[in-house]
This record gives structure tokens, sequence and C-alpha cells, in this order.
């Protein structure tokens, strides 16, 4: 005969003969070994939700980031005003401080009717057969732009049939985001330059920041400080997106890229973003401050 077991659950007595709870007192030193299928079919749920709640709880406090492969792509390490670290400068190059996309410097170039083109030019190692994104920001500061006045991207290898070259034109004074896709045909170091140029002898000046190069499928994972974290719901959503604990940070800058790595044009205001006008896939939502460079994956379906 079986004796009665205690249910630590619902400090009830069990009863393995009858399958059933009764009203007898169990022993504390019989605690529960068999249960019914009832309540292991029960703790079973209990066991699968709280797993679920801990992966939500990690992906909600997980923020994806893209990892640059271009040293002081940002622009941000200069020796002195001039030079400008892992970079080579040529021409008339310089450190700015007053007009930035981010953060604290960006380069001035500056040509004027037949002087040398203005570059710098930097190693970047890539692998063959991945696609890269290339994206880069600048500012035409002259008043002349127009279709003679180039901003050129170069990324070449010695012995590489895949070279790009790029002319971007601007159309205004304001800061623009410039995105170009590349896949190199070797594994290796390739040179990437910008640089300007005049084709109507009349000179000019144009900013550049914040350039990365990155794979947009190969994302790392990295833990957010709760001090400035935020949180930001649904994570699949039909088109409005909003985002709470903003109060916790200071000085943001609140972008959405696609998974090329294109900024794309949305509302935010309220705490809230409205992504109804892009198409269905996958965004990256990017709060930016003085300290810290958070992404977080969404789908907009």
């Amino acid at each position: 005969m079986s004796s009665n077991i205690l249910d630590t659950n619902t400090q009830r007595c069990y009863s393995p003969e009858t399958g059933t709870y009764i009203q007898e007192v169990c022993s504390p030193y019989n605690q529960l070994a068999i249960m019914p299928k009832k309540l292991n079919t029960n703790i079973k749920l209990n066991l699968m939700k709280t797993k679920l709640l801990f992966l939500f709880t990690f992906y909600s406090i997980a923020s994806f980031s893209q990892t640059n492969l271009v040293t002081n792509g940002n622009l941000e390490s200069w020796t002195n005003s001039t030079t400008l670290d892992n970079w080579t400068i040529e021409n008339n190059v310089s450190q700015n401080t007053t007009d930035t996309a981010e953060g604290n410097s960006s380069a001035t170039f500056i040509i004027s009717d037949n002087t040398p083109k203005p570059l710098i030019l930097a190693k970047v190692p890539l692998t063959n057969g991945i696609e890269y994104t290339i994206t880069y920001k600048f500012k035409y500061v002259s008043s002349n732009f127009g279709g003679t006045h180039p901003i050129t991207m170069k990324i070449i290898r010695a012995g590489s049939a895949t070279t790009t070259t790029n002319n971007s034109f601007a159309s205004n004074n304001n800061w623009v985001d410039k995105s170009i896709n590349f896949t190199p045909d070797q594994t290796g170091d390739y040179d990437l330059s910008f640089s300007i140029a005049t084709f109507d002898n009349n000179g000019f000046e144009v900013l550049i920041d914040d350039i990365k190069v990155f794979d947009p499928s190969n994302l790392s994972v990295n833990d957010i400080e709760s001090k400035e974290s935020f949180k930001i719901y649904p994570t699949i959503t039909d088109g409005s997106l909003y985002l709470e604990q903003l109060e916790q940070v200071n000085n943001f800058k609140l972008s959405v890229y696609d998974i090329n790595g294109r900024k794309q044009n949305v509302i935010f205001e309220n705490n809230s973003i409205d992504l109804s006008g892009l198409a269905n896939g996958m965004y990256f939502i990017n709060l930016k401050t003085n300290t810290k460079n958070i992404t977080k994956k969404v789908i907009k379906r």
C-alpha cells in the first residue's frame, strides 16, 4: 500500500492509490514524488510560460548593432586639425567641430579653381562574396551646388574586378545620407576614399561625416545599461511604434533604417513612430546619445 504524498505546490495531501487529493495530513518528509496527469500538465504549461517570458525579457533588454569595418569612420579622432587618425589625407582637408552630422567632428573639404583634389583614404577589410553596405553623410557648404561639383566615393583594390566609383551632387545645404551596396570579389583590404572635384573651375566646400561599411546580415547583440535603456513596442506592428522610458535618455537622436542601412523618412512625435508609410519588412530603430548607440529590431507587416 502506497503512502500518501504531500503536494508541495498546494500543501495538500495526495493519494497515489485513488489519484485524488484527500482530507488527511501528510508527513512533510514524504513530499511530492508522483503527481496526477492534470497537475503534471499544469506544471509543464507554467514552465513553458516561464521560458517564453525569459526569452521575451532577454529580447527586450538586448540591442542589435552593426559592426563598422571603418576604423575611426565617425571621424572623431584627430591628432591635430589636419591629421585624421587611421586615414590618409591629401590636400585641403581639415577637422570641423562646429558643424557635424554625428558626434563632435566632421571633415571639411575645400577646393579652389585649379587646386588638387582634397581626399581622405582608409583601408577596409572585406570578405569575398559578402554584400556590404557603405553609408556616409555629406553637406554642401557653399551656395554654388549643382551638377559640376561631385562628391566622389571610391572603393578599389589592386587586382579586383569589383570596384565602385559613386558621385553625389548636392541640391541644397542640408546634411544628406548616402548609401551604396558593394560586393567584393576578393578577401583583403580595400581602399575606401572620399574626394571632391570641380568641373567648372569654381571652388566650393563640403563636409563629410559618419562613414560606415558593414554587413547588414551580421548583427551583434549588446546588453543595454538600465539607466539609459528605453522600451519600444510592439516589435511587430502594422504601422505605429511606441517608446517608453525616454525620459531617462538625455540629448538623443532617433533614426529608422532598413536592412540595407538606408535611413527612412518617418514621423516621430509624442514618443511614437509612424511606420505606416514604409514597405513591409524588417527595420532598425536607432537611438544615439553622446555615450551610447542603441539599435532595436522591429517588423512592419
